[in-house]
């Protein structure tokens, strides 16, 4: 909760550097070129999947000053 301010303005410095599907891409692309074998897991474009993570991300970006609703999202995902 004390770093929450900190943590959003990071985010939002980051959206405003970079384009979200840049963002995804670069994510999915990191993955697999640290682990190769995961590649066969996923089926979707990079840049579907990568705005895919990056909306659930986002959302608990929004949501850091607020545990309850963090652990809520995660237990929705898991």
């Amino acid at each position: 909760d004390k770093y929450a301010t900190t943590i959003k303005a990071t985010w939002n410095t980051v959206l405003e550097t970079l384009a979200w599907d840049d963002i995804g891409h670069a994510i999915y692309t990191n993955l697999f070129e640290i682990e190769p074998s995961l590649e066969g897991m996923f089926t979707h474009d990079r840049r579907v999947m990568g705005s895919r993570w990056l909306d659930k991300f986002s959302s608990l970006i929004l949501e850091c000053d607020n545990p309850p609703a963090i652990h809520e999202s995660l237990e929705m995902i898991a």
